[in-house]
């Protein structure tokens, strides 16, 4: 599956969806990833925003990758990101 995002708030709104697809609890994620479940709490209820490494560890941690694309002559600097 994939997934197209526009900007950061999207991402993380596709990653609590494929956490939850993935059947894992906040704890669980928290648990295989290191990071702390009170932070994965804030960046799903966006009020608090990942740095890039915590992004790809929370996509490695669910089995994702994210690949970044150029678009051509794009307005918006943030459209190309692909989950």
């Amino acid at each position: 599956m994939e997934i197209k995002t526009h900007n950061k708030k999207q991402l993380l709104v596709a990653f609590k969806r494929f956490r939850k697809l993935a059947s894992l609890s906040q704890e669980q994620l928290s648990e295989n990833s290191g990071i702390p479940q009170s932070s994965i709490s804030k960046f799903e209820n966006g009020t608090r925003e990942p740095g890039l490494a915590t992004l790809f560890k929370v996509a490695s941690t669910l089995g994702l990758e994210i690949v970044v694309r150029k678009k051509e002559r794009t307005k918006n600097p943030d459209e190309g990101l692909v989950i």
